[in-house]
């Protein structure tokens, strides 16, 4: 167990095996929680906001906080050492430096937030001093969803000017396009969240009467729920296609 936390994986089933085990009992312990809410409760799927299930507050879900939280805890453990084992295979093949460390950190920090925002749920009770329960766990959402998402940006552009010719290591392959499929994904829902929550800033500077939750697809609960879920797909798509990437280039028969 101590290796898997590591994230030294000795093979593709092993990975598989982790990613499948993890973020299945983290989807059954949200699916939980979702059917403990109370009846009457303002909390629906994709339309209000991902905290809002693990808020112990009356109106949201104080009978399934706790699932909720539970499921944000075993899918931040689940991602930590795949977050680990890509940073080995990257530094392997592109060299060891402080921005290799700097991706990895924030990452890291994503996986934080996950962590963090389970351990300390949704409430307006006080939690210390002038700080709600409310409000930690707000900056810690915020704070790993940045994180994450400077993390997927700039990976993706070193890997893509690694493959155009900067220097790595020799000998070690780098196949971009294998390699840059599983951010996709993310890349694809944040732009899109991006063109219509400021599409919806604009028709609210229009019509101030307008809520700035939105609607339909300018709901900003869509896009958070779709961020949600794609970045633990997208760290495990990452450590999978390193995973299939040889570490030595193949050797040719004469």
């Amino acid at each position: 167990m101590g290796r898997l936390l590591q994230g030294r994986f000795d093979s593709l089933g092993q990975t598989w095996a982790w990613i499948l085990v993890g973020y299945l009992t983290s989807y059954l312990l949200a699916t939980i929680s979702m059917s403990l809410l109370p009846e009457g409760s303002e909390v629906q799927f994709m339309r209000t906001c991902v905290s809002d299930v693990g808020s112990f507050d009356p109106e949201y879900n104080p009978d399934g906080f706790l699932w909720f939280s539970a499921s944000l805890v075993v899918i931040a453990v689940a991602m930590l050492p795949l977050v680990l084992y890509r940073h080995r295979r990257m530094t392997a093949a592109l060299g060891a430096s402080y921005r290799m460390n700097i991706l990895t950190v924030l990452f890291l920090i994503g996986v934080a937030g996950y962590l963090l925002t389970g351990l300390i749920p949704m409430g307006r009770a006080t939690l210390v001093g002038d700080w709600t329960w409310d409000d930690v766990h707000d900056a810690a959402a915020k704070i790993g969803f940045l994180a994450f998402g400077f993390g997927l940006f700039i990976e993706v552009t070193v890997l893509y000017f690694k493959q155009r010719g900067m220097k790595g290591r020799p000998g070690v392959p780098l196949p971009f396009r294998h390699l840059i499929k599983p951010y996709l994904l993310s890349i694809l829902i944040a732009s899109c969240a991006v063109f219509f929550l400021l599409a919806w800033d604009y028709k609210r500077a229009q019509d101030p009467t307008l809520r700035w939750t939105g609607d339909g697809l300018y709901a900003f609960a869509l896009w958070e729920w779709l961020m949600f879920l794609a970045a633990p797909l997208t760290i495990a798509g990452v450590a999978l296609a390193w995973m299939r990437t040889p570490a030595q280039p193949p050797t040719t028969k004469n």
